[in-house]
């Protein structure tokens, strides 16, 4: 009972398949992550209809089953409304008396991969709008320069990184600038 509750009430798509690609049985928490009703409805679905192509099934077995279990495992699934559901696997093959299966838990990452894409499409577009500045630009980490901007590189005529900050001013103002 209490190992049923564990995997039933589980945030995790648990799950047991044949080899050949057929459910065995899951939680309601994976039939949600691939956009099915009820895990009965999930269980009648070949597992193959789950990935994102057949080559994504394909890398998966072949990870897999040379080492019997992934950790971590990143991985292309499709929602049953085709979209991919980016999942975060570990996964383990078990042999006992009725043959070899396929046991697993996935997360849901959809969301943490969009945000690492959008993440770095703000980061390409900030660091553009900085090199295409023509103010000089200065990033100072524990007292030297690590990046400038090429206006700061012309406007002071030499290369800035690893220069320490103070150096660029006059003595005068360095007390100052420092502060």
């Amino acid at each position: 009972r209490r190992y049923e509750q564990l995997v039933s009430r589980n945030p995790a798509g648990v799950y047991r398949a044949t080899m050949d690609g057929r459910f065995l049985e899951c939680n309601e928490a994976l039939a949600r992550v691939l956009g099915y009703g009820s895990r009965e409805e999930l269980m009648c679905q070949p597992i193959s209809a789950m990935y994102y192509s057949a080559a994504e099934r394909e890398r998966f077995l072949k990870a897999l089953l040379p080492q019997g279990k992934l950790i971590n495992f990143e991985l292309t699934l499709k929602h049953r409304n085709g979209r991919p559901v980016e999942v975060l696997e570990n996964v383990f093959v078990d042999q006992d008396d009725e043959g070899a299966t396929i046991q697993g838990t996935l997360i849901d990452i959809t969301a943490i991969k969009q945000a690492e894409v959008e993440q770095a499409s703000l980061t390409s577009s900030y660091r553009s709008l900085v090199e295409h500045m023509r103010d000089g630009v200065l990033v100072v980490k524990e007292g030297s320069v690590y990046y400038a901007n090429p206006a700061a590189q012309r406007l002071t005529g030499q290369a800035l990184i690893g220069q320490r900050v103070g150096d660029l001013f006059r003595q005068e103002d360095q007390q100052e600038v420092m502060e």
